[in-house]
This record gives C-alpha cells, sequence and structure tokens, in this order.
C-alpha cells in the first residue's frame, strides 16, 4: 500500500464542507434554579470541557468563592459542556441570552481547542488509514505514559493515539512521508471559521451592553504531539533537551503546532495571536498564554491532567488574574 498517496485536495474539500454547513448543536440548559436578581453580582462563563474539568475547583467556582464571600448575591454560573467548539459555543451563549430575566455583569469565554480538535478527528486523521491489528503490535512498547493507560478507559485512548503511533513508525521507516505545509492550510481554514463564530458571538453579546472576557488558551506542551516527525522530533527534542526557559517553550511551541494526530488536538499559536488582534469596545483580552510565560510557567504534566485539561491548581492561577481584570477594568 503506497501511504504517501494521501489525497490532500480531497481532504481540503471535505474540511470545507464540514466549516461552511456545520451549524453547532444546542445544548440544554436547565436555569430554573438560577434566581437571578437585579443588583447581583452575576458572571457568566462559557467554553468547552476546559471550563468544567479539573481535579478540584474550577476557575469558576473559585470566581464563585471569591465574590461570594465580597459581594452580596454574587453568582457565577459555568456554562461550559465538553466536546463542544466555538459553534456550538455561540449557540449556548444565544440561547443563555435570549432567556435569562437578568443580563450579567461580564462574560467570560474560554474556548480554541476544540474547533481543531473536532476538525481533525472528523475529517483530517479519518483520511488516513490504519491496520489496528499491525498497530497493537506497538502497544505493549509505548514508552510514553499517555500511550499506555491502565484502566477501564485505556482501550480508548488507545484507539485515539495508535494512527499517530502507526504514521511515527512509517514516517521513521521512510514508508511515509506527511506533508505538514498542507496541514498548515488546514488550519488556516478552521481559524477562518472560529473567528467568523466568535465574531458573531461578539457582536450578539456586545450588543446586549454586556463586556466580554476572552481568554487565550493553553496546553500541556510537556505532551508528545504526533503527525509530520520531520518538524516535530526536531522542535520537541530541542525542547526538551533546552536548558533555557524561552527556548523551551518556543520549541515546544512549534512541535504542538505541527500535531495531526495527538490524542486531543490543540489550539494552534495563530489562534491566540488572532484573539490579540481583537479591538472592540467592551471586549478585554485576558492573555493567559503571554502572562504565565512572563513567569516562567512550566506549561507541564503538574499543570494539566492531559493534553490540555486543567489542575486545580492552574484554575486557581486564572482566577486570580481574572479577579484582577474584573475589578481593574470592570
Amino acid at each position: 500500500m503506497d501511504f504517501n498517496a494521501v489525497d490532500y485536495d480531497g481532504i481540503e474539500n471535505e474540511l470545507g464542507r464540514y466549516l461552511s454547513t456545520k451549524e453547532g448543536y444546542r445544548i440544554p440548559q436547565d436555569r430554573g434554579g438560577m434566581g437571578i436578581s437585579e443588583g447581583s453580582k452575576v458572571i457568566y462563563v462559557f467554553g468547552a470541557s476546559s471550563v468544567v474539568v479539573s481535579n478540584g475547583y474550577t476557575f469558576a467556582k473559585f470566581l464563585q468563592a471569591h465574590y461570594g464571600n465580597r459581594v452580596d448575591g454574587a453568582r457565577v454560573y459555568n456554562f461550559g459542556y465538553g466536546g463542544i467548539d466555538s459553534f456550538a459555543i455561540k449557540l449556548v451563549i444565544q440561547d443563555v441570552l435570549e432567556s435569562i430575566p437578568v443580563m450579567p455583569d461580564v462574560i467570560i469565554i474560554y474556548m480554541g481547542h476544540n474547533d481543531y480538535n473536532n476538525a481533525y478527528q472528523s475529517i483530517v486523521t479519518s483520511a488516513f488509514p490504519e491496520f489496528s491489528w499491525l498497530v497493537r503490535l506497538v502497544y505493549p512498547i509505548a514508552p510514553n505514559k499517555r500511550e499506555r493507560v491502565i484502566g477501564p478507559m485505556s482501550h480508548r485512548w488507545f484507539w485515539r493515539l495508535r494512527r499517530g503511533q502507526f504514521y511515527d513508525g512509517l514516517q521513521k521507516l521512510k514508508v511515509a512521508r506527511l506533508d505538514e505545509k498542507r496541514f498548515a492550510q488546514y488550519d488556516d481554514m478552521i481559524l477562518g471559521k472560529f473567528a467568523d463564530n466568535l465574531q458573531d458571538v461578539l457582536t450578539m453579546v456586545t450588543g446586549c451592553g454586556i463586556p466580554v472576557v476572552l481568554i487565550t488558551p493553553i496546553g500541556n506542551l510537556e505532551a508528545r504531539p504526533f503527525g509530520p516527525c520531520r518538524v516535530i522530533d526536531e522542535f520537541f527534542e530541542l525542547g526538551t533537551a533546552a536548558d533555557e526557559y524561552e527556548g523551551r517553550i518556543e520549541n515546544l511551541t512549534m512541535a504542538r503546532d505541527a500535531e495531526v494526530f495527538t490524542f486531543d488536538v490543540r489550539a494552534r499559536s495563530d489562534l491566540n495571536e488572532y484573539l490579540r488582534t481583537i479591538d472592540m469596545d467592551r471586549v478585554f483580552l485576558l492573555d493567559l498564554e503571554m502572562g504565565l510565560r512572563d513567569v516562567a510557567f512550566e506549561f507541564s504534566d503538574e499543570d494539566f491532567l492531559d493534553y490540555f485539561h486543567l489542575r486545580e491548581r492552574t484554575h486557581k492561577l486564572i482566577a486570580e488574574r481574572l479577579i484582577d481584570l474584573i475589578d481593574r477594568d470592570l
């Protein structure tokens, strides 16, 4: 079988159809017990699993604990839902704003990872063939702990990782070569639709007179990416071997930005660069990525549960920075 005979144009066409026809899906929200009243300090949080998954408190719960002790009637509501991207988050925000009795004082949005993850899993990586019986031979000797998960969900992790392992091996054997430039084109398409969805959200929310805080998404740079080995291996090895902080982060980020087959495909650097260009009244940016780099944050296993889900300590850092921004600017 010719593993280099990848129909990159076909993938581009399918991805284009996926992005142009996708409408998202509505998430039922139970708001009957919200008890919002005039005069309360109300904060809404929107996003996907990154805002609801933690090994303890989420940043929304930290915000509730902070403002609940300081402002009478303060409420922080987390409308996050696992697996959704900007298509569905736009609909969730629309549904909430159309049904609530009182507008919130601020809306916080943390999103971006799933726009890439969902598109890659649905369209891009599924175009690459694999042979399950052959790939299973790799499983017993997989060196990375994310490739050998013990427990009832281990089969699911392996199912998602096996194509990455397979194509890593094929590339090292010179049997396959991946065209990283074509994946960069797919990334541009995904970012373009993300920007369209976000613009719709910002127009809708600011049109209601509600300030918005956008957060640049972050991920675990120690989690090894899978994709074009010529790019990923070079930068990942340079990053892991680097003694100097900025060199480590820059190289690991470039390796991350090239991933294709990783279990959870993370948001690219270009998405955060786009967020930094937004200039609208009542729209504020918490540049979490650069702010944490300023204090030499490690972006490591100690900070994340997996590829991009946050540990409680990281949720707490986000909450502290949000509190500073809200109290200063809002």
